[in-house]
């Protein structure tokens, strides 16, 4: 049989033994608890233990009064141990028959229906069942001399527990029934005389139990924890989002350190976290609303507040600083998460430091000047232009050397060279390869002959003057045409295409696609007029090219890789007007802009190649504009440049 002794020691009992009555004893929250545990044969049991210790108010049955719970114990040779019961307990326990939570309580009220003795009882985990119950004797019930410190309000000694003669009855009533802090009843367990929050004040009459901000009594009502920190969403600073990445601020209360948050389900990053306050970084995001909630280390979780995309999806044209763009002949390029280059045919603006922030460049000194603008790998801005001289047009590519944003004049790449009265060139493009030799074309009028020109520094030595590094591509007649683009390929070689309306066919694409510099594939892909035209490989090597008139818009894409165009599937036909301007860009799903008094963007967001789900082609009312032009910056975002400025379109980044 299994056998266990008990020596309950409180110095309480010494001090109210003490003979200075008049000084008001102290009196003890816990009490010390000296034990034995043997086994069925009287040896010592062997530690460590776990134990359950019991307050009971009988001793057989009776009132749970009081449950304490001790992990590994260590016991002694003689199977002794040492515990320290109180002040605090488990408070959970069945609604109807709460336990108390302080161990004071339990010894020292009197309960309704529960007589005054007292039994302990200590369980031994993982054995059959508990020991048997020991009466507690005068030393723990030295605690209820805390209720000597009330005696001087009863009207008489007899009359301790029932303060002023009030029955305790009346006292429990009031207790039960009275909720000064307006959340949950005051019997409930969550509620009592603990102090969660650490303000001094019991949660009973606590109206915010864990100084979240949110009342007991509305967390109550929401289902949440009131002694839990529960984040709430309150205000969204600047959600008005464009296509680059943006930083808000979130207002409302409850917030601790290490939370999370995430935006229509994926993780957001946080920083910058006080009690009301903290920042959210937001990606470009799809056209519509996406819930943002936030949840705190303990678990609870926020309500949701709602971050919105701008709509329709593509912003409306941002003006450019300084002067207008102009109105023909529209460059954009991209480089980076933020970098890009504006231009047309008289000015051009760059953002230079990685900010966003757009300034006005150089100004053209000459007439006819005409130019496209582009950046190498290392981020050096190139200018292709075509400068009307004093004896001479020339062809130049200008570096901006110094790296201020403007073109150094005296350290031109003479590319071509024209008579200054009878020679002009137009649709000037410029390209970097993988190693930064330039490359580049464009249409060249000269003495009655119209020629394209090819360029392309394949030796990467700063001349053309190696082996097919200048190559006069295709000799037209006498109609110069204005229209072109070029796209690099880098694993292969230079796509240029050019129009030609001398020629039955009016757009031409002449491709060198093995990179050796001769242009081997000459195309016709269109034989009617062509009044806009864009180049660009996607992102599986494949010519994608998109041209148009004042009867339609044509997409083509290589998807045979044979390099004609012209094969089954190749060709699609928007049924859109676009002779004012278009162009493409494959770098990642396929979007196009296109201008004949209303901008339109064609996008194929979801990758099929389909063009015919939501939001994939958009109408973009009042923008007229002759040109427009398209990128893509380093984080997926799309860009559109027409003569009223910049244009964003906020989609999710490519992967």
């Amino acid at each position: 049989m299994q056998a266990h002794r008990s020596i309950l020691l409180i110095t309480a009992l010494l001090a109210l033994a003490s003979p200075i009555a008049a000084i008001p004893p102290f009196v003890s929250a816990e009490f010390e608890l000296q034990d034995q545990l043997l086994d069925d044969l009287g040896a010592p049991v062997l530690g460590p233990v776990d134990l359950e210790y019991r307050i009971w108010s009988s001793g057989f049955t009776g009132k749970l009064l009081y449950k304490q719970v001790y992990a590994a114990v260590p016991l002694g040779v003689d199977g002794d141990f040492n515990l320290r019961v109180g002040p605090f307990g488990a408070p959970e326990s069945d609604p109807e028959a709460p336990l108390t939570a302080l161990v004071v309580a339990a010894v020292a009220i009197n309960f309704p229906g529960v007589g005054g003795d007292r039994f302990a009882e200590i369980t031994v985990v993982g054995e059959p069942g508990p020991r048997p119950r020991i009466r507690l004797a005068s030393v723990p019930f030295a605690m209820r001399a805390l209720e000597t410190n009330r005696s001087r309000f009863a009207d008489t000694a007899g009359d301790i527990a029932t303060p002023g003669g009030v029955d305790a009855a009346i006292i429990d009533s009031i207790w039960e029934h009275l909720n000064v802090d307006g959340g949950p009843p005051n019997k409930d367990p969550r509620e009592g005389l603990q102090d969660t929050d650490g303000d001094g004040t019991p949660n009973w009459i606590d109206s915010d139990n864990d100084d979240d901000g949110t009342i007991d009594a509305t967390e109550f009502s929401d289902g949440t924890d009131i002694n839990l920190a529960t984040p709430k969403l309150i205000t969204l600073s600047g959600n008005a989002l464009t296509g680059f990445p943006t930083t808000l601020l979130v207002t409302g209360k409850g917030f601790r350190a290490g939370l999370s948050a995430t935006l229509s389900g994926n993780p957001t990053p946080i920083a910058s976290v006080t009690a009301s306050t903290f920042q959210i970084g937001v990606p470009p995001l799809l056209l519509g609303g996406h819930p943002l909630i936030v949840k705190n280390l303990n678990g609870e979780v926020s309500n949701s507040l709602t971050v919105t995309s701008l709509s329709p999806a593509m912003a409306k044209p941002s003006a450019l600083p300084g002067s207008s763009v102009g109105s023909s002949f529209l460059s954009l390029e991209t480089r980076g998460m933020d970098q890009l280059v504006a231009g047309s045919r008289v000015t051009y603006r760059i953002d230079t430091m990685d900010d966003g922030q757009l300034a006005l460049g150089s100004l053209s000194r000459y007439p006819e000047f005409n130019a496209d603008i582009n950046w190498n790998s290392a981020g050096r801005l190139y200018m292709l232009s075509l400068r009307n001289a004093l004896f001479a047009n020339r062809v130049e590519l200008l570096p901006d050397l110094d790296d201020d944003g403007f073109f150094d004049f005296g350290d031109r790449i003479l590319i071509d060279t024209l008579e200054r009265n009878v020679g002009k060139g137009e649709g000037l493009e410029i390209a970097f390869d993988a190693a930064d030799g330039f490359l580049g074309g464009y249409v060249r009028e000269h003495k009655g002959s119209v020629e394209a020109i090819v360029f392309h520094d394949r030796d990467g030595n700063g001349d053309l003057l190696g082996a097919n590094e200048l190559v006069v591509a295709e000799t037209r007649g006498s109609l110069p045409g204005e229209r072109s683009d070029l796209a690099w390929d880098p694993v292969g070689g230079l796509a240029y295409l050019s129009h030609d309306p001398s020629l039955a066919g009016a757009l031409r694409l002449l491709w060198d696609r093995d990179g050796n510099g001769v242009l081997e594939i000459a195309t016709d892909l269109t034989t009617g007029s062509v009044d806009c035209v864009g180049a660009d490989f996607d992102a599986n090597g494949r010519l994608v090219v998109v041209h148009g008139n004042d009867s339609d818009l044509h997409l083509r894409r290589d998807l045979d890789g044979n390099g004609d165009l012209t094969g089954p599937g190749e060709d699609l036909s928007f049924g859109i007007t676009a002779d004012d301007g278009c162009d493409v860009d494959a770098s990642g799903n396929i979007a196009i802009a296109a201008t004949n008094g209303d901008l339109v963007l064609i996008h194929d967001r979801n990758g099929d190649g389909a063009f015919v789900d939501l939001n994939e082609i958009e109408t973009i009312g009042g923008q007229t504009t002759s040109s427009v032009a398209i990128a893509r910056s380093g984080n997926g975002t799309l860009l559109m440049l027409t003569s009223h400025g910049i244009s964003l379109d906020p989609i999710t980044p490519l992967p």
